[in-house]
């Protein structure tokens, strides 16, 4: 198996080629850590002013698809410590997630002091959109080079249901990982912050 010669990624890969070298395209175009706090910084000033635009006054200031995991669990803390944000933690349990996965959750959320729910779509209903996402060309190759077709399925559901009940709870900011939805006057707008 081919491995790339700088950072070890396997030809496996999803979308890695590599070049005569031996060094594989990720590395390639990875342009170093001082164009990576550019971006850090470009995010955060985004997400700020956004915020300052649009100063939320509601029950909740943003909605959040929380996992548990490393990811969601930092935006989580500091979408709450550092921006003082009402925040409803959404898990969406599609029959996978570990004991300790469930003990971690309630921990975090008890901890902050957020009020998070459980969502559990009907088995039949995940396993139709499972077994259908399998289908060839369901989505297109370049999609399924970040994800497998039933986790991009997994993900639009949430997605979909976290944005369905921040329109009806009137919550402006919808929160996935370091990806950030605000609805602001009957329009969606997208933000990536850099979380780490």
């Amino acid at each position: 198996m081919k491995i790339c010669s700088k950072c070890v990624l396997p030809e496996t890969f999803p979308g890695i080629s590599f070049d005569k070298e031996g060094q594989c395209s990720y590395c390639s175009h990875y342009q170093g850590t001082r164009n990576l706090q550019v971006l850090k910084t470009r995010f955060k000033d985004k997400f700020n002013r956004i915020l300052m635009e649009h100063k939320p006054r509601r029950p909740y200031d943003a909605l959040m698809a929380y996992s548990g995991g490393k990811d969601s669990t930092y935006t989580l803390r500091l979408l709450i410590e550092n921006y003082q944000l009402k925040v409803l933690a959404i898990t969406f349990n599609h029959g996978f997630i570990s004991p300790t996965a469930i003990e971690n959750i309630n921990k975090v959320t008890k901890h902050l002091h957020v009020d998070h729910e459980y969502v559990s779509p009907q088995t039949d209903t995940i396993k139709e959109v499972f077994v259908k996402s399998l289908f060839p060309n369901f989505y297109p190759l370049s999609a399924l080079k970040r994800a497998s077709a039933v986790c991009i399925s997994c993900m639009n559901l949430i997605k979909s249901y976290l944005i369905k009940k921040a329109i009806e709870a009137k919550a402006p900011l919808v929160v996935y990982g370091p990806e950030i939805t605000f609805y602001i006057d009957n329009r969606l707008y997208q933000v990536k912050i850099a979380v780490k």
